[in-house]
């Protein structure tokens, strides 16, 4: 369907206008316009062109493969499983007596709730 639409919206100016596809082809020929700069203009962004066109190529590569780690064995069952990141910002929490105390009441609460049946904390520092 896409294919379709952009020949039908492609062709369509040409059409309204009534231009030979072919004679504009043959007119054109090998001719090239423009001097030395104008080639190296040219180089420059078909190099260009091609270095966007790697990257892009790469990065989906990538995302590919993230899609299939997703579904990497873990160890342990996945569902019904929440994780978050905490960033505790303030003199509060500067010291590290602030920080336990924090995550320990937290840590507490979580666990009173509902359908919780186990709770815990890791602390990983950067």
């Amino acid at each position: 369907m896409t294919l379709i639409t952009g020949l039908v919206f492609g062709m369509a100016p040409v059409a309204a206008v009534g231009i030979s596809i072919q004679e504009a082809l043959k007119s054109t020929g090998h001719t090239q316009c423009g001097g030395h700069e104008s080639t190296r203009l040219r180089q420059l962004l078909v190099a260009g062109e091609l270095a966007v066109a790697l990257v892009l190529l790469i990065g989906a590569g990538l995302l590919a493969r993230s899609f299939l780690l997703s579904r990497a064995d873990l160890g342990f069952p996945a569902e019904n499983l929440l994780t978050l990141r905490v960033n505790l910002v303030g003199d509060r929490y500067a010291k590290t007596e602030g920080q336990t105390l924090f995550y320990g009441h937290g840590l507490e609460r979580l666990q009173h709730l509902p359908m919780v049946r186990r709770g815990g904390i890791q602390r990983c520092t950067s």
